[in-house]
């Protein structure tokens, strides 16, 4: 069992570029990391309205806290001349005003009477070079400025100097050793041997009951400051070497001998982790800067835009590998964002000796140290293999490894030249050496010889277009050359490609289709029939199953593989491609819920392979497409966000009942904007390639995925990414098997609607259409109907009754006062004789049965985040929730946002956007702000609600109909005015919502449950439900947003009863 474990600091987020190697590295925020992991008792002050155990630390960003520093520099008399950055005349004082604050939960405030306290009678030692010492100077100011009174002693003899806290008996020491590995003086010179600890060193380490090594800093310094003359390895003697290699085989030889030596039962042993210095302002993205000089405030945010650094890439490979438990304080990202906090000009050596490596004391290593203070087992991550429980292997980042690739392109000559970069004369090679990290475990690494053995006598099929093809081969490439001795046959016949291992009678085929559905010649054209699969009878044979169809669906003009398309009787000249694209993978469900036993095939789905055609999507708006790019993204999170093919492909998945497991591709992909062929595909500079990807590459890894699933149930689930979404569901018939109410028709019925509005007057005018005038009835008649069940009907007074002394909030824009309106209606109409009071304050209108002390309230909030008024303007602060503490108080919390993001002129309701410290924009790409809004209400929830307590739903998106096109109707102009009937069926001609799709991403990274009233394809249905020009505005304002009363919301309301009666 590996046991190594991170404290997940953006881990991530490292540096690779080897111009930050050439400076040296920063030391302070190491203490506050430090500090969480090792008090063992309660932690003092807790978290905020969150579980500690439930918090990740590493997801946060440094905010201004005017409570901070936690001490001053006077107040602590020893620090060190070159870290006193406010006694060497350092003028600005913003820099120490910052509180790392991770998103989910606030770290706890250092109590040093508290640790003294804990560790009396112990000894605490850092190990390594000045970036340990900035570590111990910092944790020895903060226990000694927490106690002032407190006597000590400060012993410094050759390289270890001792504080000892006479009172409480503990020592607080510093080891320095720049290696770790020792150097020893000889005749030859001063000699680094990598493979030596010495015993006087062991003796001293031993002795201790924590250990927190460091090295990274000297091991790229040359010339005069080189402190070695030659390299010693075993009997082998170099004058240099490459020092990446070199800090392998040290960090190799210090884990071989804590595996070895340390009694993990006595001494708890930590790694700091990489410090980064800031040396290359462009790391940073300022092209007015050089270096740190002159920097005042952090990086907003919680990404740095720099690399990986290999350094930190080499630690983690080394401490995978360790027996015995070491513990990374993985400091790496919270200190790339602190480009303000070195010492710069006034650390030791003035103007002259530029320090932007070490960190200001006070500062950032009191961060590093706070974190410490907590125990291990709150926020220690486990390395694990895949085999482990609870991973998600496509949620990660690309780190540098130099074992890859898997194979070379010259060992597999049976690549499509479209594939073959290096033949084509791709120069570049860095490309090749990156390796998919999932965040909380090891991705399997392929094993062809298992791969073979367990498919002895099986077949395994790839349907799709161009982009199965890739797959294919490099699968057949992953296998031939890990055994390039057994024999192969090869071979095509039409549209099939078959790869055969006689010897284990095991084939690898490829079917090319790449719609999945027919495309057929008539005397009209190539038609593209949308409900028909014919050549479904050649996959039913095989064993596995790997789908994918996206590539071919925008095509148009010359490229366009059809004249026409067709779907039943009807046959249209072309149609919206997402929609077209649906209705084929729905066919295609169909046809896989038929005809495949699943206890006989295994099915997947690819997923999207993205494209890069557009250099906005990942941030360089300079780049037109993929041409010139050498690293990916070093990120988890795409820019553009999510794919919209792949949000249909994950739809349709969810409504099978055959288990079918998702390959999820697409955001590890497009985060892979250098892997493609670009010019070096088969059409070279005629043909740009930013579609495939060029082998050995980006394919290996979907196929060390497939490899993955194949080898472990745990990921047996029907939908495989990145969390699941609850969504609401009821039996309803009382059958007790599973239903979706949100997958139905409207159906009329004369028993319809369930009130009136002479039955609720206090309907508010911009909802009552009725008494506005509408002269049509019908569109009160319609009833939702699910497909496979009965919608329950709402029971108010059995509402009442269950939550009697309860509050419901809603939350949200004018939607969520629809659909508040709606139940407070079907309520009353429930209990016509119970007394009720209504009453508005400010933005909150409270209804209240006083019989049941039940409270219905609704806040207005339109964005769920704070909008706020600076200098006479309206700031939208995308990071900030000051209403909260009042959301809390409640038993139920149903919320939505939409509606107003996309208003502009004079309806926007927002001068400037913010998000983070300097993070400010007159106005950003509306769908990222509504995605970032929602991500920080995820992480309110996730950070302050008791589930046990309080239930959590969200409304979905509420859609409008100002587009006939949408509903299929081809009038060139138009709207919802003059509908009188719902659309028919249960598809929506207008495919997904592209809010609707950013909602469901976001809710399936919370940890929280949070229930998705998925009311948008049943609302899109109703083009007939709003009150058009007998709402609040008449003819002047058309409102095609909002849904007459009664109406549509009492739908919303009937599945919200269902989901509060049937959880």
């Amino acid at each position: 069992m590996i046991y190594v474990y991170i404290y997940f600091v953006s881990w991530t987020s490292l540096l690779i570029s080897l111009c930050v190697f050439m400076a040296s590295f920063a030391i302070g925020a190491a203490v506050v990391l430090l500090l969480l992991p090792l008090l063992h008792h309660q932690v003092h002050g807790g978290l905020v309205g969150s579980d500690i155990n439930d918090c990740d630390v590493s997801n946060g960003n440094w905010v201004f806290d005017d409570s901070y520093p936690l001490y001053a520099a006077p107040s602590c008399p020893f620090i060190e001349k070159e870290f006193d950055c406010v006694g060497n005349g350092r003028p600005d004082k913003n820099y120490l005003k910052y509180r790392w604050q991770p998103f989910a939960c606030s770290l706890p405030r250092f109590n040093g009477s508290s640790f003294l306290s804990t560790y009396t009678g112990k000894s605490i030692m850092f190990v390594g070079d000045s970036l340990s010492l900035n570590q111990w100077q910092s944790l020895t100011c903060m226990l000694y400025t927490a106690i002032p009174g407190t006597k000590y002693t400060l012993v410094r003899k050759e390289g270890l100097s001792t504080f000892t806290f006479l009172e409480y008996n503990l020592s607080v020491s510093f080891s320095r050793n720049a290696f770790i590995v020792d150097i020893v003086g000889t005749p030859d010179g001063r000699v680094l041997k990598l493979d030596s600890i010495s015993p006087e060193n062991e003796q001293l380490w031993l002795q201790n009951d924590v250990l927190i090594f460091d090295s990274w800093h000297w091991w790229l310094h040359v010339g005069r400051k080189q402190p070695w003359d030659l390299i010693q390895v075993g009997n082998q003697t170099y004058k240099d070497m490459d020092r990446l290699g070199a800090y392998e085989k040290a960090l190799t030889t210090w884990a071989g001998w804590v595996d070895s030596k340390v009694n993990s039962n006595k001494t708890k042993v930590f790694f700091q982790g990489v410090s980064p210095d800031h040396s290359n302002a462009t790391e940073w993205g300022d092209p007015q800067a050089i270096n740190c000089n002159a920097q005042t405030e952090p990086l907003p945010g919680p990404d740095f835009p720099g690399k990986p650094h290999p350094a930190e890439q080499v630690l983690e490979k080394v401490l995978r590998t360790a027996s015995r438990p070491v513990h990374l304080l993985n400091i790496t990202t919270l200190s790339q964002l602190r480009k303000d906090a070195h010492p710069s000009v006034y650390g030791l050596g003035g103007h002259r000796g530029m320090d932007c490596s070490h960190w200001c004391l006070a500062g950032v290593p009191d961060t590093w140290n706070l974190l410490l203070k907590i125990r291990p087992s709150l926020y220690l991550k486990e390395f694990r293999q895949y085999s482990s429980e609870g991973c998600d292997i496509f949620e990660g980042r690309w780190v540098y490894d130099e074992s890859y690739p898997l194979y070379t392109s010259s060992q597999c000559s049976f690549i499509e030249k479209e594939f073959d970069c290096l033949q084509n004369g791709r120069s570049d090679k860095f490309y090749l050496k990156f390796r998919w990290q999932p965040t909380h475990c090891n991705l399997t690494r392929f094993n062809s010889e298992d791969f073979l053995q367990r498919f002895r006598g099986k077949s395994i099929m790839f349907v799709g277009d161009s982009l199965s093809l890739n797959q294919w081969q490099s699968l057949t490439c992953m296998l031939h050359t890990a055994n390039p001795q057994t024999q192969y046959n090869l071979y095509r016949t039409g549209g099939l490609s078959t790869f055969a291992f006689p010897a284990y009678n095991m084939k690898v085929m490829f079917s090319r289709n790449a719609f999945l559905v027919d495309t057929i010649n008539t005397t009209a054209g190539r038609v593209l029939k949308l409900d028909s699969i014919e050549s479904g009878k050649l996959w039913r044979n095989s064993d596995v199953l790997v789908f994918n169809s996206w590539h071919w669906w925008l095509h148009t003009g010359r490229k366009q593989p059809w004249d026409l398309i067709q779907e039943g009787s009807h046959t249209y000249k072309d149609m919206d491609r997402l929609v077209a694209y649906e209705k084929a993978l729905k066919t295609w469900a169909r046809w896989v819920d038929t005809n495949l036993e699943s206890t006989k095939t295994r099915v997947f789905f690819q997923g999207v392979s993205p494209d890069h055609n557009n250099g906005s999507e990942w941030g360089e708006a300079a780049s037109k497409h993929c041409e010139g790019q050498t690293q990916p993204m070093a990120r988890d999170e795409y820019p553009a966000g999510s794919h919209p093919a792949e949000v249909v492909a994950e739809r349709v998945l969810r409504s099978m009942s055959n288990p079918v497991h998702l390959l999820n591709v697409t955001t590890l992909s497009q985060l892979r904007k250098d892997g493609h062929p670009s010019l070096y595909g088969h059409g070279g500079h005629r043909d740009m390639d930013c579609s495939h990807w060029c082998l050995a590459g980006v394919p290996d890894t979907w196929n060390q995925l497939l490899y993955a699933s194949l080898i472990q149930s745990k990921i047996r689930g029907r939908v495989v990414s990145q969390g699941t979404i609850k969504h609401v569901n009821s039996a309803g018939s009382g059958s007790g098997s599973r239903c979706d109410l949100f997958h139905g028709e409207w159906v009329y019925d004369k028993s319809y609607p369930l009130y009136n509005s002479v039955d609720c007057p206090f309907i508010w005018k911009e909802f009552d259409c009725q008494k506005n005038g509408r002269p049509d009835n019908e569109y009160l008649n319609y009833r939702w109907q699910p497909t496979s069940c009965k919608l329950p009907t709402l029971d108010g007074k059995s509402l009442l009754e269950k939550f009697r002394g309860k509050r419901i909030l809603f939350v949200g824009d004018s939607l969520s006062i629809n659909q508040w309106q709606s139940l407070t209606c079907l309520l009353h109409k429930s209990v016509p004789q119970a007394n009720y009071t209504s009453n508005r304050v400010g933005g909150v209108s409270t209804f209240k049965f006083p019989a049941y002390d039940v409270s219905i309230v609704l806040s207005r909030n339109a964005f769920l985040v704070d909008i706020v008024h600076e200098n006479s303007r309206r700031v939208l602060m995308l990071d900030s929730i000051q209403n909260g503490s009042y959301w809390r108080t409640f038993d139920v919390l149903v919320f939505n946002t939409w509606h107003w993001w996309l208003h502009t002129g004079r309806k926007q309701p927002w001068e400037e956007v913010r998000y983070g410290v300097n993070n400010v924009h007159e106005d950003i790409d509306r769908m990222m702000a509504y995605e970032k809004a929602l991500k920080t209400w995820a992480r309110w929830v996730d950070s302050n609600v008791d589930p046990g307590k309080t239930k959590v739903f969200f409304q979905g998106v509420s859609p409008d109909h100002m587009s006939p096109r949408e509903w299929g109707d081809d009038a060139k102009s138009g709207n919802c005015f003059g509908q009188r009937a719902p659309v028919m069926g249960a598809q929506y001609p207008g495919g997904s919502h592209p809010a609707q799709v950013v909602l469901e991403n976001v809710l399936r990274t919370m940890s929280k449950p949070v229930h998705l009233l998925n009311i948008t394809t049943l609302s899109q249905l109703r083009k007939d439900g709003h009150p058009s020009v007998y709402g609040f505005g008449g003819h002047r304002n058309i409102d095609c947003t909002h849904w007459c009363l009664p109406g549509v919301p009492d739908s919303w309301n009937q599945i919200l009863f269902a989901a509060l009666f049937h959880s």
